[in-house]
């Protein structure tokens, strides 16, 4: 049996801002952990200044173990909605992809980045396929539309823990991993759920 790779998630702080009473993605993390055994990290943001660091720290050598990066917040389309440094407000500012990528620049090789975050994979195929070249990731994936927490939760814990369980080396494998959800094709459809992989050299 191949041992589970590590998963490292970065949340949102302020969920509950305008949600009353959305929960963390925590709970999701330890049912993987506790019935396959997959290690996560648990990191929080409340500003793009956090989130920047974060994402700068999950290419260090010393997270090679945490390939899958879950990224947990509220979005838009083609941008995440959070709060900008020294905003009173909870949405002051708004990431684009090109800014996401950034702090990941040829530095993603390996990773495969999970959104958590309504409607940002909406639209430009080229502005996507872009994050992936510039960072190097294997895949990015997420929501082309605005979807529920309830629906989310339900396709993000079976798609994690068999991301965790499988060897993601290029678009092949990773369809390969994908094709063991069959209960989850019909969510993935629904949810409007976008996997833009590595193109092949």
């Amino acid at each position: 049996m191949v041992k589970p790779r590590g998963i490292f998630c970065i949340e949102t702080s302020q969920w509950t801002a305008q949600r009353r009473g959305q929960p963390s993605v925590v709970p999701l993390l330890r049912l993987i952990e506790s019935i396959q055994g997959t290690p996560f990290i648990h990191r929080q943001f409340s500003t793009w200044e956090e989130l920047e660091r974060l994402l700068g720290q999950v290419t260090r050598a010393s997270y090679r173990r945490y390939p899958i990066v879950y990224l947990a917040c509220h979005g838009e389309m083609r941008r995440l909605a959070l709060r900008g440094k020294g905003s009173k407000n909870h949405v002051g500012r708004a990431v684009t992809i090109a800014e996401l990528a950034a702090p990941l620049h040829r530095r993603g090789a390996g990773k495969v980045i999970l959104f958590s975050a309504c409607s940002l994979m909406r639209g430009n195929d080229g502005e996507l396929r872009k994050f992936v070249d510039d960072t190097g990731v294997r895949a990015i994936m997420g929501y082309e539309r605005d979807v529920g927490w309830i629906e989310s939760a339900q396709l993000e814990v079976g798609l994690l823990a068999s991301l965790a369980r499988s060897r993601i080396a290029d678009g092949k494998s990773l369809r390969a991993a994908l094709a063991d959800l069959k209960s989850a094709r019909d969510l993935m459809r629904d949810l409007e759920f976008r996997i833009v992989p590595r193109r092949a050299r």
